[in-house]
């Protein structure tokens, strides 16, 4: 079942990151992150992103309804206004 463990995650982490939760640099802009706005470098990448949010590789990610597989992650640049949708996949019963 999806499930929503990143959010679950930001919400602890969102005291780590300054108040815009923003990825600190020159050169920024805003997209969603899970329905929440968040801020990053010019040039993040969707692995820069994951390695930020200490998610690790064994998520879900969608980029305005595209799936981006984990090959892409790397390559992947995000993009102003993006809708970015990062999920994890959870058994339980």
């Amino acid at each position: 079942m999806l499930c929503r463990a990143v959010d679950r995650h930001l919400k602890k982490t969102h005291n780590i990151m300054n108040s815009s939760n923003e990825i600190q640099g020159d050169g920024s802009f805003e997209f969603l992150l899970n329905g929440r706005p968040h801020r990053v470098n010019c040039g993040t990448t969707v692995a820069d992103l994951l390695k930020h949010l200490k998610v690790g590789s064994a998520v879900a990610v969608e980029i305005d309804g595209e799936l981006i597989v984990a090959d892409r992650h790397a390559f992947c640049t995000l993009r102003e206004s993006n809708k970015v949708e990062v999920v994890t996949l959870a058994g339980g019963g």
